[in-house]
This record gives C-alpha cells, sequence and structure tokens, in this order.
C-alpha cells in the first residue's frame, strides 16, 4: 500500500501558530519534503524534531516530485511543508499533489496559519467573499492587464506583494482600481505586524514617504459599481470550476453561481461552460 501525503501548514512569523496535530503528524512521519531545507530544521528544532528532508524547492518542483512520489510508493508517510502557510497556495506544492493524486495516493490537508485569511480578517474589507490573486506579474504591462482582468469583481482582492515593489504595486492599482478603500498588512503573526488602513491614493503616499520591509499582504474593496464579467475573465472561472469541482456540484449549479457574479446570464453562462468544458475534453483533461 502507498504511503499517505500530508500538506502540513506552518506559521507565517509567529511560532507558536503551529497547531498539535501540524507537530504530531511531522513526528510520526517517515520524511518531510519542504521548500528550504534550511527554514524547515529551524522549525524543526524549535519541536525537538528529526526527520529526513526531501527538499522541493518553488523553481524545481516539477523535476524533483518524482522522488517524493517514489517514497509514497514505497509505503512512506510524507509531510509536505513549505516555508510558512499552506503548501501549494503561491508556494510549491500543487504539481506534487496532482501527481500524488495521479497515482491513487491518500492526501491529507493538515490546516494552520495562512497570511491570505489572517490579513483579510483584520482588514476591515468585506470577508463574506474574496479573491486571491498571489503576486502581481513583474511587468507593467501584464500586470494593469491582470488588474483589468479582476477589476469589476464585486469582491475584495488579496494580493502578496514584495516590499521592494509595493509602491510601484499600489500606484497601478490606483490607477487601474481608482479611490477603493484597502489595506495593508505588514510582517503579519510577527513582532513588528502592522495594518495599514484608508484609501488606495493615501496608502501609496504613505508607501512613498517610508523604506519597507517584510512580507506584505496588499487587500482592495471590491468593483462597488458592478459590471458584466470581460469573457476571458469568465472563461478563466470557468475552467478552474472544472478543474476543481468534484461530481457533487454539477455543471448547472456552477454556471448559476458565476452567473451571479459575473452578471451574465444562466443560459449564458452554461452556454460558455460547455463549450469550456469541450475545449477540456480534446485536451483530455478532467471534467464534471
Amino acid at each position: 500500500m502507498p504511503g499517505k501525503l500530508f500538506l502540513v501548514a506552518t506559521p507565517i512569523g509567529n511560532l507558536q501558530d503551529m497547531t498539535f496535530r501540524a507537530i504530531e503528524v511531522l513526528r510520526s512521519v517517515q520524511r518531510i519534503a519542504c521548500e528550504d531545507t534550511r527554514r524547515t530544521r529551524v522549525l524543526l528544532a524549535h519541536y525537538q524534531l528529526s526527520k529526513p528532508l526531501l527538499s522541493l524547492p518553488a523553481h524545481d518542483e516539477h523535476e524533483r516530485k518524482g522522488k517524493i512520489i517514489h517514497h509514497l510508493l514505497q509505503g512512506e508517510d510524507v509531510a509536505l511543508v513549505s516555508d510558512a502557510g499552506t503548501p501549494g497556495i503561491s508556494d510549491p506544492g500543487a504539481a506534487t499533489v496532482a501527481l500524488a493524486l495521479g497515482q491513487g495516493i491518500e492526501v491529507i490537508p493538515v490546516p494552520g496559519a495562512c497570511a491570505i485569511t489572517t490579513a483579510l480578517c483584520a482588514s476591515g474589507l468585506p470577508s463574506a467573499r474574496f479573491c486571491f490573486l498571489g503576486f502581481l506579474p513583474k511587468s507593467q504591462g501584464q500586470a494593469r492587464r491582470f488588474l483589468e482582468a479582476y477589476a469589476s469583481l464585486p469582491t475584495s482582492l488579496v494580493f502578496f506583494e514584495s516590499p521592494k515593489r509595493l509602491s510601484q504595486s499600489l500606484a497601478l492599482l490606483c490607477e487601474v482600481l481608482g479611490p477603493r478603500q484597502a489595506c495593508i498588512a505588514r510582517e503579519l503573526t510577527k513582532i513588528y505586524e502592522e495594518f495599514l488602513r484608508g484609501p488606495l491614493d493615501v496608502l501609496l503616499k504613505l508607501s512613498q514617504a517610508r523604506t519597507w520591509l517584510g512580507e506584505v499582504v496588499i487587500l482592495t474593496e471590491g468593483c462597488l459599481e458592478q459590471k458584466r464579467w470581460p469573457e476571458a475573465l469568465l472563461d478563466e472561472a470557468l475552467e478552474e470550476a472544472l478543474f476543481e469541482t468534484q461530481r457533487a456540484r454539477g455543471l448547472k449549479e456552477v454556471a448559476k453561481q458565476l452567473a451571479a457574479l459575473s452578471l451574465w446570464s444562466d443560459r449564458e453562462v452554461y452556454q460558455r461552460a460547455l463549450h469550456v468544458k469541450r475545449l477540456r475534453e480534446t485536451k483530455g483533461q478532467n471534467v464534471f
């Protein structure tokens, strides 16, 4: 029998945010696959744990995931961790999980700290629905087109950003999104944790007047004037739904939910969903 792949969330700053279950899983598995062995050794030492480590850096996951699957197929349980937060969420892990599932290996999530929800719950912005967009593209032109595709969403938007690019990204957010309410969350759960809240243009001026250090999350409110989604954005949402949704949710139900968000009619969304579904089938990809 193959072993189990555990996806273990780790602290995003404060080591005390490790869960009891996560510690127990790390203690019980035969190996730990990690983004950076140096960072993971610090975490393990804090909890007096020692395990063989497998390196799984973001730039080399596709080359190294096979080694992890090999150990799993040999019957070993493996825990997958990133440097901070949940594996696979803007961190290595998604490709390894997909390969493991394809091999019939059981994948078990062990939830814990997450920068996205940590920032959102204290931002003061609406949190019932939100869209996480990761890091903006490095090219200004690509970043602008990326933002324009999501500008009409009525949900709060969440981004990761490096401190060096914060002012540049805030300036672009101001241009594309306008004077929306926003929040900058910095160094979450750490000693110098900080939240700055206000209109985007005000936060831009604040960012230009100081030097930034540490991990940063940017959050903005959604579009208050709802607009019909561009066709490309609708197709992207349908692609994601077709990839992630299990048979418990049918195509018509997904189409109805996206119609309510996108301001397309139920019938239009359903027709687009059928089109995207056919494209996936021609490529041999999983659908409902």
